[in-house]
Order: C-alpha cells, then sequence, then structure tokens
C-alpha cells in the first residue's frame, strides 16, 4: 500500500542470502547464513530473508505516513569517477570519438567520451570514508579495512587482465576534427528577411552550405519552438505559420546545421507574417 523498493541476492553456493529495501522514510536490510559458512540448501536460502524482512517492516511502517519516492537530483559530472561508478580507475579523461584524441571546448558533447585510467582498487583507495568528496587518501592503508579489500581486489583484477595504465597511455594531441577552421558555414536563402509571408502559407527553409565535411543535419525552430529536422537532400524543411499557436507579426527563425562530423553552427533571421486580411476595408466591404 505504499511505494517500496527492494533488492534480494545470494552468494556463491548459497553461503548468504541477502536483501535490502527502502522507503523514503526507512531503509533495512538483512542477511540470513550459517555461522560456520557453510552452504545453505537452495530452497531455503531464498525464502528466509524476504518474508522476515517484510514483517519487519509491515511493523516498522506502521505509524509512519505514506511518503513518495523523490527524483535524484541531475547527474553530477564533477562528482570522482568512483562515486559516479566507474570502478576501474580514479582518474578519467575526455576524448573525442571521431579523431581518437583528446577533447577540446570545441568537440560536441555527442562525440565526447569518458576514458579512464586502468587501476583497480578497493574503493578505499579512492575515497576516504569521512570525506568521501575530498581529494584521495594520501594514505589509505591506515584505514584498518584497507588491505582486508585492497588485495583480494587486485588479485581479481590481475586475473580478468586488468593491468595498470600510466598518464602515458592517454593521447597526446587535441581533437583537430572539431575546430572553429573546420565549423560550417551557410546562409539561409529562404525565406527573405525583406519579405513579408501570409501565415497560411507553406514556406520553405533552403540554405546555402560550404564546409569542409558534408551537411548532415538541419533543425529549425520558430520562436524557440521546434519546427522539424532533414537529415537527407535537398535539406528543405517546408512549414506552415498558422499550423502553430505562437506565430507572431515579426517572428524569430532559428536554423542550426550539423555536418558529418558533428560540428554545429545556427543562425537567426526575423521572418515577417501576416494573416492576409485586408486591414484598410471597412467592416461593411467584402
Amino acid at each position: 500500500s505504499r511505494p517500496v523498493a527492494v533488492k534480494t541476492g545470494t552468494t556463491n553456493d548459497y553461503r548468504d542470502a541477502w536483501i535490502i529495501g527502502y522507503t523514503p522514510n526507512i531503509v533495512i536490510g538483512a542477511w540470513a547464513g550459517n555461522n560456520d559458512n557453510s552452504p545453505m540448501e537452495r530452497k531455503v536460502a531464498g525464502l528466509i530473508v524476504s518474508p522476515m524482512w517484510r514483517a519487519l517492516m509491515n511493523v516498522a511502517l506502521a505509524d509512519r505516513p505514506i511518503e513518495q519516492f523523490v527524483p535524484p537530483p541531475p547527474f553530477d559530472p564533477s562528482l570522482k569517477p568512483v562515486l559516479r561508478g566507474i570502478w576501474q580507475g580514479g582518474q578519467t579523461y575526455l576524448v573525442d570519438k571521431m579523431s581518437g584524441k583528446l577533447a577540446t571546448e570545441y568537440t560536441p558533447e555527442d562525440t565526447q567520451e569518458e576514458r579512464v585510467f586502468l587501476g583497480v582498487h578497493s574503493i578505499l583507495h579512492w575515497a576516504n570514508p569521512a570525506d568521501p568528496n575530498g581529494p584521495a587518501p594520501t594514505r589509505p592503508e591506515a584505514d584498518s579495512q584497507y588491505e582486508l579489500w585492497e588485495g583480494p581486489v587486485r588479485a581479481w583484477a590481475a586475473a580478468q587482465g586488468y593491468a595498470d595504465q600510466s598518464l602515458d597511455s592517454i593521447p597526446q594531441v587535441f581533437d583537430d576534427v572539431h575546430t572553429p577552421e573546420n565549423a560550417p558555414r551557410f546562409t539561409v536563402t529562404n525565406p527573405d528577411t525583406k519579405n513579408d509571408y501570409q501565415a497560411n502559407a507553406s514556406i520553405p527553409i533552403q540554405i546555402n552550405y560550404s564546409g569542409r565535411y558534408s551537411l548532415a543535419q538541419i533543425d529549425a525552430f520558430l520562436n524557440d519552438n521546434y519546427l522539424d529536422s532533414v537529415k537527407r537532400e535537398p535539406f528543405t524543411i517546408i512549414f506552415s505559420p498558422a499550423n502553430l499557436d505562437n506565430w507572431q507579426t515579426t517572428n524569430r527563425l532559428r536554423v542550426v546545421v550539423y555536418d558529418s562530423a558533428r560540428n554545429r553552427v545556427e543562425e537567426t533571421i526575423d521572418l515577417h507574417l501576416s494573416d492576409g486580411l485586408d486591414r484598410n476595408a471597412s467592416s461593411t466591404g467584402q
């Protein structure tokens, strides 16, 4: 009768049966197993912790209000890699997927890829439990739990073929595909900013394009409302302003152009519209 999240799990040979679940106002975890670490019977392992957890939650929530889950905050790229689920190492860098070189301020977001310096360690190697968002510990071995986790994690990584990388393994040159010099160039040839168009007309949007890379996509917006997108010849978008709710006498037509390398440029022009009615006609005229 309320929102709840829960996950069960068992370890090898059914030595452990786990469950952890929560509502927005309480979290409960439970474990079942033999004290001598001997395996449990399979049919028993999955039937122990869930009913136990449910019974305890029923009691714990009896006098608590029903609460809804709140969506998590937006992804924070400033968090250290290990806190974002990147477990293969504690340092990352960005490359341009098209050139394979280091990303720059001009590299489009959708061609960037985050890569990690391979170096698999336990989380205590990268994060101080007392200050997880702070710098990595200078002496992680000072934590009493460090060696208990670091040795097995490193052994597992070696068995899986994860070899540590150095800073020399990253590319030494920067993305030369996405640069101001390679940006596409275009002008809007239609509609003409000097003309007035009737709102119920079908108006084609056409451009004159040049650039190092071929034209790949055109997007159009009227007063920041999306009109359409085309990705093939003749790269013409046709629209009728009368089908829109927000057209005005003077409008902002924004055209966004992408080349085949995902370089992006845009241009905004004024589009003058009328409803086609004769404003000078008398009230009794036609």
